[in-house]
């Protein structure tokens, strides 16, 4: 028995749509670099306070937990994109770095 059309039920939003789907990731790929950024601003406005050792590496290990914390949460849910994002704007600069390491170690300069 189907219900009147005024009286149906919305349907289930389980998949979004290709633009949602790129609006996503490119607020995880920019976004993770916005949060270590506030991160590392807190940890070098307590560097006066104590050993900037000390402060440097528990900001570190803050700032790695906090990443590893939020892409798990992130996707379990629906905001998978954000997720994958994340973890695209954590690799790619790594991978960028590696290459232009290994085009310059190639060169001989004399």
């Amino acid at each position: 028995m189907e219900l009147p059309p005024d009286h149906q039920q919305p349907p289930e939003r389980n998949e979004l749509t290709t633009g949602q789907k790129i609006g996503h990731f490119l607020a995880g790929l920019f976004g993770i670099w916005f949060a270590d950024f506030l991160i590392v601003a807190i940890v070098g406005g307590l560097s006066s306070i104590g050993d900037y050792a000390i402060l440097f590496f528990a900001g570190s290990a803050f700032m790695l937990l906090f990443n590893i914390a939020i892409i798990v949460r992130l996707y379990k849910g629906l905001y998978r994109f954000i997720a994958i994002g994340m973890i695209a704007g954590l690799i790619l600069p790594a991978l960028a770095f590696g290459a232009c390491y290994m085009a310059l170690s190639t060169m001989r300069f004399e």
